[in-house]
């Protein structure tokens, strides 16, 4: 969460750093929303018919179900902190 709060003390220390800070904050915030929306386009209706077709063949695809957990609980903390709950 270091960059949400790059953007909440962006008027402390110098401001030309502190502004690049909340511009990559924002550059970073919006590319996990999208990468969040894609995840839920592509690869929730996709995924599940992926996974047993080739669990037999490849194990290892056992181990994305928990990236894209992961993926939507740490988007979900974002998106409270930007909603401010």
């Amino acid at each position: 969460m270091g960059y949400l709060n790059n953007i909440k003390n962006w008027k402390k220390g110098n401001m030309i750093f502190n502004l690049l800070g909340v511009i990559f904050s924002i550059i970073v915030i919006s590319c996990d929303f999208v990468v969040s929306i894609v995840c839920w386009l592509v690869i929730i209706p996709v995924y599940p018919a992926f996974l047993i077709n080739n669990l037999f063949n490849n194990p290892s695809t056992i181990i994305g179900v928990p990236l894209i957990l992961i993926q939507y609980y740490l988007m979900g903390l974002v998106w409270d902190k930007i909603r401010g709950k």
